[in-house]
């Protein structure tokens, strides 16, 4: 499997139980400083159908645009995932992120009832979004 990071935006936070030394800084970034952020408690389809459908309610219809066609998620570990995002209207406005996102399912051993938060650093379309994956 192939790993990029992406440590645009995030801020520098130290891990408690590593010295203080720069180099063995962790970077990764923090849901509550996002100025948009949802949370998906995630369904049988989407840790099996190899996609995630997003309501378009709440924050997301500020935090991604209907027509673009890929999204980079970032999740919790600074790797880049880039996915398909498709917007549907039947039979309800939603977003569907796809392609990559089996992939980061099986990376991160996501199952049914497993919660994420996602989060964008600013309002307006992004191309980019934040994931935190919270185990139960």
């Amino acid at each position: 499997m192939h790993f990029l990071l992406d440590k645009m935006n995030l801020q520098a936070t130290f891990d408690d139980y590593l010295p203080p030394i720069t180099s063995l800084l962790a970077y990764r970034h923090n849901i509550t400083d996002m100025v948009l952020d949802f949370e998906k408690k995630l369904t049988e389809y989407d840790v099996t159908k190899g996609c995630m459908i997003l309501l378009y309610t709440g924050n997301v219809p500020q935090m991604l645009d209907t027509l673009k066609t890929t999204v980079n998620i970032i999740d919790d570990c600074g790797n880049l995932w880039v996915c398909e995002l498709t917007f549907a209207t039947f039979p309800y406005e939603h977003f569907k992120i796809g392609r990559r996102w089996n992939r980061f399912v099986e990376a991160r051993r996501l199952r049914e009832g497993v919660k994420i938060r996602g989060g964008a650093s600013m309002v307006g379309s992004h191309d980019t979004i934040y994931l935190d994956v919270i185990y139960n």
